[in-house]
């Protein structure tokens, strides 16, 4: 484990000092067993907007609850061009901690590139994170908050040398559930934002599917079990001595307009009620850090704008135009023209389909799903009875030199 395992004689300085701030782990405390919680998100469930918050109000929870928010200090060197994620959230830590596994493993340490993974190599925020856990753990009941969705995507031997890197601790995995429904529209909208177009062969009942196939709510709560049953106590008993999951509803708190960093700090980590929840909702109210109380919604036709840019670059390729086609599907004219077009469309109701797997989800985390959320049917466009006037709306969003003539649409 990580606690105990020597680094080769020649060591980087900085391997070496992350080596020994993890190694402080586990000396012994006379208080409360030092708290980890660890926030997995998943994605599409408020995550960026809480992880923002922590970082504004970090100063605010310390002082009022003893909380150690773990996020950077410093901008990272490698971390996207958004200023705000580079100075506010945390996700260095979670996939630093899986290269260093498969470094272990494969002698094959990601190092700093353009693609995507790349961006989150930063040995500096890695040695920082391990320095403030050592830190929480010289403290009396000390506790740490973290959050990232990187934690649901990272695996299962990472989690597991994470685990046995805390002996002694309590730790907490904070997750939320969303309707499958709005997690898949939300899902897509981020995907098409981030690679600027449909994905490649998008469909639909290919997005249910794939859903079906490999269901990440209910892969990550699996993940995470198989992590805690090996690396925990009574099983293990160099590792943590309580491990817990706690599972939150994603919708019935955006249904009731709650403030999901307060959930997430008041609610999940500190358990407050009654007049101290109060107490420190108003505290956190009247307080000088600005926080995001809300999530971002995606827009409710994103399915049928992704449709309609597909079809708009098939025909793009079939008339050989070299004009440049500079146009997304989040883009306000696409989502206008899928309100003003009025396409034929199919739709179906998931809640349905995967109503059995968020009844286990819940009783895996020891709670009911919410039996008052409102339904969301997914609906896309129906190609096979779209007629010449939608085609024209189509064909109205290309460059004019590509456009056919009127009469050739009528």
């Amino acid at each position: 484990s990580l606690h105990t395992r020597t680094h080769p004689p020649h060591a980087h300085p900085l391997q070496m000092y992350i080596f020994l701030a993890a190694s402080m782990l586990g000396q012994p405390n006379l208080g409360a067993p030092p708290h980890l919680v660890i926030h997995v998100g998943p994605h599409k469930t408020g995550t960026t907007s809480i992880q923002i918050s922590l970082a504004h109000c970090r100063e605010w929870l310390h002082k009022q609850h003893g909380v150690e928010s773990l996020v950077p200090k410093a901008r990272s060197r490698h971390f996207l061009t958004n200023k705000t994620m580079q100075q506010n959230i945390n996700h260095n830590f979670p996939y630093m901690l899986q290269h260093e596994v498969l470094h272990d493993r494969d002698s094959n340490l990601m190092q700093p590139s353009r693609d995507f993974y790349g961006w989150f190599y930063d040995p500096h925020v890695y040695a920082e994170t391990w320095a403030q856990l050592r830190q929480c753990e010289q403290r009396q009941s000390c506790i740490a908050l973290i959050s990232s969705e990187a934690f649901a995507e990272i695996e299962l031997v990472a989690w597991k040398y994470l685990l046995q890197a805390l002996p002694g601790w309590k730790v907490t995995v904070v997750a939320f559930h969303r309707k499958y429904s709005s997690l898949i529209r939300s899902s897509l909208a981020e995907r098409t934002e981030a690679y600027h177009g449909p994905p490649r062969g998008f469909s639909l009942l290919g997005q249910v599917a794939s859903f079906l196939i490999d269901d990440p709510q209910l892969g990550l709560l699996r993940k995470v079990r198989l992590a805690f049953n090996s690396s925990c106590a009574p099983a293990n008993a160099n590792g943590p001595v309580e491990c817990h999951i706690h599972g939150y509803s994603y919708d019935a708190l955006s249904e009731s307009n709650a403030d999901f960093y307060a959930y997430l700090t008041l609610n999940a980590t500190l358990m407050l009620h009654g007049k101290r929840w109060t107490n420190s909702m108003d505290s956190l109210q009247g307080a000088s850090c600005s926080h995001i109380a809300k999530a971002n919604t995606s827009p409710r036709n994103i399915i049928q704008a992704v449709s309609v840019v597909r079809m708009l670059l098939g025909l793009h390729a079939s008339r050989r135009c070299t004009h440049p086609l500079d146009i997304y599907p989040d883009q306000p004219i696409v989502l206008r023209t899928v309100t003003d077009a009025n396409f034929p469309v199919m739709c179906m109701d998931l809640e349905d389909v995967f109503a059995s797997r968020t009844q286990m989800w819940f009783s895996q985390v020891g709670g009911t799903p919410p039996s008052n959320l409102q339904s969301e049917r997914l609906c896309d466009i129906d190609e096979s009875k779209m007629m010449l006037g939608h085609w024209a709306q189509i064909d109205s969003l290309l460059p004019n030199a590509c456009r056919h003539n009127r009469s050739s649409l009528r």
